[in-house]
């Protein structure tokens, strides 16, 4: 079920210059190049240490994290707050964008608390380079849903309207469904 999921998720949210690729060295090469891309931009995020193919014609990708992911509730924090988190995430998820990648897939389970306390973002597997306009909104949808997860309601929609003005929290209400969010 999850190939049929990211068939048809890829089918309808494909660019027209979205290659369709289902082998697997092109999506090592396809997660590590986003990896490389987002740590290049400065983006607090996974290492990528070796990707490539096995003495067996395998593929292998193998990256290196310091810090946890925040999934796991209050714990997973660090002691922040989440007022703090939400402005970060919109801080992430605009310097992510200025580099041109849509991640995807944000959501808790894929936001980086590192040892220094800055947030970052892991899973480039789903992100697009160059991304189009509907690939920012996704992203910009996820993470107001995201926020809400971690700060409630209130703190989720004020931290959205600072970071995306009164035109752009609007821009994002009508793409605020279902098939944008993550599983």
């Amino acid at each position: 079920t999850a190939l049929v999921r990211s068939v048809r998720r890829t089918t309808w949210y494909r660019g027209a210059d979205t290659p369709w690729t289902f082998g697997r060295r092109q999506h090592v090469e396809h997660e590590a190049f986003l990896t490389l891309l987002a740590n290049q931009a400065d983006i607090p995020t996974d290492a990528v240490v070796t990707a490539g193919a096995t003495a067996d014609d395998d593929m292998l990708l193998v990256l290196r994290r310091e810090g946890h992911l925040l999934d796991g509730g209050a714990a997973g924090r660090g002691g922040r707050d989440g007022a703090g988190l939400v402005a970060d995430l919109w801080a992430l998820l605009g310097r992510l964008h200025d580099a041109g990648i849509a991640h995807g897939q944000v959501d808790p389970g894929r936001l980086l608390l590192t040892p220094d306390g800055r947030l970052g973002i892991v899973d480039f597997r789903g992100a697009a380079i160059r991304a189009t306009d509907a690939e920012v909104r996704v992203d910009e949808v996820q993470a107001l849903v995201t926020s809400v997860l971690l700060a409630g309601r209130d703190e989720a929609v004020a931290s959205a309207l600072a970071a995306l003005g009164p035109e752009g929290l609007a821009a994002v209400l009508p793409s605020l469904q279902p098939s944008v969010l993550p599983p």
